[in-house]
């Protein structure tokens, strides 16, 4: 049976072909229950992460060997426009990725990055 987390929306959803695993960004603070995932999504969540390090590791031990995590937030692009960007001024968005960070992310923790359009990195974890 394959298992699929949603990070983003409420609730938890039981299908016979997976299972999702669902939270706002505001209830983030989920317990692992030693359950791994063939696909986890964090869509416009990871702009509330106040420890990163911590909550990408947490990600992790979410994902079953040659699992996907997929990310989607406002990439930050371009310095000169800062200070007015919209996403900045969210006093909720503590943190903000640039593509190279994402990569360099994902380095860290030994997946593969891939960037397929504007504000979306799909990122896989290495095989056992």
């Amino acid at each position: 049976m394959s298992a699929v987390a949603i990070i983003g929306v409420a609730g938890i959803v039981k299908r016979p072909f997976c299972t999702l695993l669902c939270c706002l960004p505001q209830t983030w603070n989920w317990r692992n229950t030693g359950r791994i995932y063939d696909f986890v999504t964090c869509t416009e969540v990871a702009e509330y992460f106040h420890q990163p390090s911590r909550e990408f590791r947490r990600l992790d031990a979410l994902l079953r060997p040659g699992g996907w995590l997929a990310l989607m937030t406002c990439f930050q692009s371009d310095d000169t426009r800062f200070a007015d960007w919209h996403y900045r001024r969210d006093p909720t968005h503590v943190v903000f990725y640039r593509e190279a960070t994402l990569r360099r992310l994902a380095g860290r923790h030994g997946w593969h990055c891939e960037i397929p359009c504007p504000n979306v990195a799909l990122m896989r974890k290495e095989s056992a």
